[in-house]
């Protein structure tokens, strides 16, 4: 699962070892959904400058070889969730050109498939690609940043956990960090919510 902004690259290796072989990702699936590996790193400046394709296309290779140690040999097909729809066409083409057809020789060395899943769905990579840099500003604002999340007491930890979990980009991941899986959203009767009802939720 992976997803790029316009500074930084984001993507969660996950697996679903409670299911068959080759079962994709859905609504349906996605509690089972166990994360191995959160992937997240800053663009350098020059790479900011590439097109929005140019970017998600980098940021699936980066990925794929940040992870190559647990993919690569593997029996099983890869697959590769973006939210970029246009992507998934343009890697299995034969005329494309520029940085991509580069980057599509490296990423014949994996066995992947490419799947399209909408924004909404890829909320997880989306708030890895755009997590707060810490490393901005002076040593003395950093250390000044780190001293300041050691200090915070229960009660102001409580506070700042919830406004973490209402984030619209990182509570995902806060959730899954709290409690071991992802929020599925469901009602007191642990029925699944719509995905208009999901939606409220996330626009509260």
């Amino acid at each position: 699962m992976t997803d790029a902004s316009a500074h930084a690259l984001g993507g969660v290796l996950f697996e679903l070892p409670e299911l068959p072989a080759g079962t994709s990702l859905t609504l349906s699936t996605r509690p089972e959904m166990k994360v191995v590996m959160f992937i997240s790193k800053r663009f350098l400046p020059i790479v900011t400058r590439y097109s929005t394709t140019e970017l998600e296309a980098l940021n699936i290779l980066r990925c794929l070889e940040k992870s190559c140690w647990l993919v690569l040999g593997s029996p099983f097909l890869t697959k590769v969730y973006t939210d970029h729809q246009a992507l998934v066409g343009l890697l299995r083409k034969d005329d494309v050109h520029g940085r991509i057809v580069r980057w599509q020789v490296r990423l014949a060395e994996y066995d992947v498939e490419y799947i399209y899943i909408s924004g909404r769905e890829n909320a997880l990579a989306d708030g890895m690609s755009r997590m707060r840099w810490i490393g901005e500003g002076s040593k003395e604002t950093q250390l000044g940043t780190i001293l300041e999340v050691l200090a915070v007491d229960r009660e102001q930890l409580a506070k700042q956990w919830k406004v973490w979990l209402e984030d619209k980009w990182y509570g995902e991941v806060v959730y899954y960090k709290l409690f071991g899986h992802l929020n599925d959203y469901r009602d007191e009767d642990g029925n699944p919510l719509s995905a208009y009802q999901r939606r409220i939720i996330r626009n509260k």
